[in-house]
């Protein structure tokens, strides 16, 4: 019966400590970050995190003309899966919003928004961190 009762207290500080760890949670991270080319904010745009093994699904981050963005997951859920991505960033006008008149040309430069040519590649560890992307013309 001793045994019982040790079983149970083990169980029952096994709910606790995970009720307070969060089952899961070191599986996701939070990243935000800046895109500048050659050192200054730049944007607008978007940028779009590929899984390098596929297992996960993708992120995605908007960024306006400060260059500020924050990884949202694929289920618009904040952060992403923790894990490698192959990185494409596109510029462009605010999302969802309409343009009027001619759409300005795009200061983020077009290699950046193909899987052949853009080099750029994240890293998303378990918790907040910060990435930043300085973009060369």
């Amino acid at each position: 019966m001793a045994t019982c009762k040790l079983c149970l207290t083990a169980a029952a500080a096994v709910c606790v400590l995970s009720t307070f760890t969060g089952c899961g949670q070191g599986d996701w991270g939070y990243a935000t970050g800046t895109v500048t080319l050659n050192g200054q904010p730049v944007g607008p745009g978007v940028i779009t995190l590929e899984p390098v093994d596929g297992d996960r699904a993708g992120a995605i981050a908007r960024f306006g003309e400060d260059g500020k963005f924050q990884v949202t997951s694929a289920r618009r859920k904040e952060g992403a899966p923790v894990g490698e991505y192959r990185v494409l960033i596109q510029g462009g006008e605010s999302f969802g919003e309409e343009q009027v008149g001619p759409k300005p040309a795009s200061k983020i430069p077009q290699r950046y928004s193909k899987p052949g040519t853009s080099d750029l590649t994240a890293t998303i560890k378990p918790g907040k961190q910060t990435i930043n992307f300085d973009l060369k013309p």
